[in-house]
């Protein structure tokens, strides 16, 4: 299954099942991107974005943030997800398991994440499906 996974997989699609009301969202609106890399050696980098986020003006000294609103550095945080570390397969439960290096989040250094996946038969398509307590995301990627 390593050898299938490796690669580079861009951001096809994600939708997010609210356990409650079973209503169907597009998290960031609908305004995704992503990027996930995972290589034979068993490490996994992933950037993901809203692609609408705020505050591109030019800078206005060593710090590009610095002239943006409280409110467009929430959003540009809020908008944003980085993280790198190893990974683990577990083909019997169809299992993937990060371990968290390094990561946007504080809460997730040093946490393992864990994601259901199912593989395409042509080993081109990977939909990650992660649960939490009020849903679950289901995120689709394509092979470059």
């Amino acid at each position: 299954m390593r050898d299938q996974l490796s690669g580079v997989w861009d951001l096809s699609h994600w939708n997010y099942r609210d356990h409650s009301t079973g209503s169907v969202s597009l998290p960031w609106d609908g305004h995704a991107k992503g990027r996930f890399m995972f290589d034979a050696q068993g490490r996994v980098s992933l950037h993901m974005m809203r692609t609408d986020r705020p505050g591109d003006r030019p800078s206005t000294g060593p710090s590009w943030g610095a002239a943006l609103t409280p409110e467009e550095m929430l959003a540009i945080l809020d908008g944003y997800l980085a993280y790198w570390g190893s990974y683990e397969i577990d083909e019997t439960a169809q299992l993937l398991t990060i371990h968290v290096e390094g990561c946007l989040r504080p809460g997730w250094l040093g946490v393992d994440q864990y994601r259901k996946y199912e593989l395409s038969p042509d080993a081109r398509e990977l939909t990650l499906i992660y649960e939490v307590p009020s849903g679950v995301h289901r995120l689709t990627w394509q092979r470059q």
